[in-house]
């Protein structure tokens, strides 16, 4: 037993460095890796708990994806896509409907409302003018908080921040209330950029339109999507 253990890693070694000549063995190696990404209940709320991943939702009508290789889908009809425009002198980025938006600014992930309220205070008195925040992280109160005391302050006013926050996929199914939910707890009236968090092929489209509806009301300058992997997710 021992002496085939030394051949092996003998042969192992051979291998490794090239110089295996004709020799048939083989050594297999995996292809795939394990899924160990946590799933998230569909209906999670926010807490105060941060974990170094972000959420991923679960839902029970989403197949697994196995394949990471995006699929290709020919379109049924033609579909003009708009480029954005990055200004790098400026050091901004024009939306497609037209919003400009700062290039740079602060992501408030994993972040508490206490340390979210800091960061966004001192983040806009440095100079910056991007908030990213998202009802899942649980922090949007104390992104309000921080905007709301440099703006007191007279460091900014509203219309200089550009602020980006993104529905929750159990929050799909009532989009309306959804919005006027973070709008409240941002203690905002409008957002520049609300997006659908994640792929929910139950209700993800009822939840676009509330945010449509929402920007022809002025709650919204902005919509789009994140974490739409490929076109299976739509």
């Amino acid at each position: 037993m021992r002496v085939r253990v030394i051949l092996f890693v003998i042969a192992a070694v051979i291998l490794s460095s090239g110089c295996g000549g004709s020799s048939s063995s083989s050594v297999s190696i995996p292809q795939n890796s394990p899924d160990i990404t946590a799933p998230t209940p569909e209906n999670e709320s926010p807490t105060q708990s941060r974990d170094i991943t972000e959420p991923t939702p679960s839902p029970e009508n989403e197949s697994q994806d196995t394949n990471p290789i995006p699929e290709i889908v020919t379109p049924s009809q033609d579909i003009t896509i708009q480029t954005q425009s990055f200004d790098f002198d400026t050091g901004t980025v024009t939306l497609n409907s037209g919003v400009i938006m700062p290039i740079l600014g602060i992501g408030t992930y994993s972040l508490t409302s206490s340390q979210a309220e800091n960061s966004v205070y001192w983040v806009l008195k440095a100079g910056f003018r991007l908030i990213d925040t998202a009802r899942i992280y649980g922090n949007e109160d104390g992104v309000g908080r921080g905007i709301k005391r440099a703006i007191d302050e007279g460091i900014v006013t509203r219309g200089e921040i550009f602020v980006t926050t993104k529905m929750w996929t159990s929050d799909y199914s009532n989009g309306e209330s959804a919005i006027d939910s973070s709008l409240q707890r941002l203690g905002l009236d409008y957002v520049d950029l609300m997006i659908l968090h994640h792929s929910q092929p139950a209700n993800d489209v009822a939840a676009y339109k509330s945010m449509e509806e929402a920007l022809s009301a002025g709650k919204l300058r902005a919509v789009g999507l994140s974490n739409y992997l490929h076109a299976g997710r739509f």
